[in-house]
């Protein structure tokens, strides 16, 4: 992946750090071989985390909302 990002000439923290391997690499660094874990680590994967919920709880929200605005219609 860096000899691509390499020759791409897209080689910066955000392209790899996006990428799946790029950030598990990252995870392993800062767990094992520094000597302070980043608890930002810990924050991007709660987050990441709330992010995939988010769809399914914004669909309710407005199935809810509609379901309302349908039953003042009906009236």
């Amino acid at each position: 992946m860096q000899k691509y990002l390499e020759k791409t000439g897209e080689i910066k923290f955000e392209k790899i750090f996006n990428q799946k391997l790029g950030f598990l690499l990252l995870k392993d660094f800062a767990e094992n071989v520094t000597e302070n874990a980043c608890p930002q680590i810990k924050f991007y994967e709660a987050f990441a985390d709330s992010k995939k919920s988010l769809p399914k709880a914004a669909m309710r929200i407005v199935d809810f909302a509609t379901s309302q605005e349908r039953a003042l219609f009906e009236l």
